[in-house]
């Protein structure tokens, strides 16, 4: 039995409109694009005002005292809109940074440096992959750190240099397609999910209509001009 959903035919409605601009750009695009942001932005913030009152307002009511702070600071972020007090926005700009780049320095110190200088010191060396890693590893990292200073000697530049600018390319090359892989599967899962199944391809013709319509409307201001 076919079941009519309005949430499908919203989604099918909007992906195809956004996939109109794979022809042009129109105003079927414009307002799915206006759309699109103005339900996010309102997403965003709502959802930020519930963590707020959930966790801020609640954990005060509750007897938690040092959820003051972040509430203080917060606050002090919309000083910026007075030219008087402007400069208090700046004590929770600094702190928000501080601790942004503090928390992401220690994960990625960790992650990427601290992790793998252990991982290259345990490898198996009689495993084809393990030296692959390890040259590119050493390679890489000298290009990095060394390549301006030593890219003149001949072991270097014949060397290390070039092998490590093409482990970087291979990488990169890879990080690239694999990137354009993940959102061409998201753009096959939406297309499939609303605008090729029951009921989503109802909505083809309107949009076929709609564009017609506007190119019609496009031609006559042309032709009155």
């Amino acid at each position: 039995m076919l079941v009519w959903d309005w949430n499908i035919f919203i989604g099918a409605i909007l992906s195809l409109m956004m996939l109109s601009y794979l022809w042009k750009p129109n105003i079927a695009f414009e307002v799915s694009e206006s759309v699109y942001i103005g339900s996010s932005v309102a997403n965003a913030i709502v959802v930020g005002l519930y963590f707020i009152y959930q966790k801020g307002v609640l954990g005060v009511v509750g007897g938690n005292i040092l959820y003051v702070i972040p509430l203080i600071l917060g606050t002090l972020l919309y000083s910026r809109y007075t030219s008087q007090y402007k400069w208090l926005s700046k004590i929770s700009l600094s702190v928000l940074v501080g601790l942004g780049v503090g928390l992401s320095m220690r994960g990625r110190l960790h992650a990427l440096v601290i992790n793998t200088v252990l991982y290259v010191m345990s490898l198996d060396l009689m495993n084809i992959g393990n030296l692959v890693f390890l040259a590119s590893f050493i390679s890489v990292t000298t290009f990095f750190i060394f390549g301006q200073r030593i890219s003149g000697h001949p072991i270097m530049r014949n060397g290390f240099i070039r092998l490590g600018r093409s482990f970087l390319m291979i990488a990169f090359g890879a990080k690239f397609g694999t990137v354009i892989w993940g959102r061409l599967s998201e753009f096959m899962g939406v297309t499939q999910q609303y605008t090729l199944s029951y009921p989503g391809y109802y909505w083809l013709p309107f949009v076929v209509l709609a564009i017609i319509g506007e190119e019609f409307r496009l031609y006559m201001k042309r032709k009155n001009n």
